[in-house]
């Protein structure tokens, strides 16, 4: 059975939570896309689960 989702696009000037989540985001993106793992390396004792799966989301074209 479909379900609705409701998307919001949301500034993350004040919103710490969207700021939290896009630090993080961003730290994963460039360690994988850009071999950079200065921001990662400060979270990576804090993140539980690691998925092996660098083939599937970063092959570059």
């Amino acid at each position: 059975m479909p379900c609705k989702v409701d998307i919001k696009h949301e500034s993350s000037r004040g919103n710490n939570g969207i700021q939290s989540v896009d630090f993080i985001v961003g730290a994963i993106h460039r360690k994988y896309r850009e071999n950079d793992p200065t921001f990662y390396n400060m979270i990576s004792n804090r993140i539980d689960v690691k998925l092996d799966s660098y083939d599937k989301i970063f092959k570059k074209s």
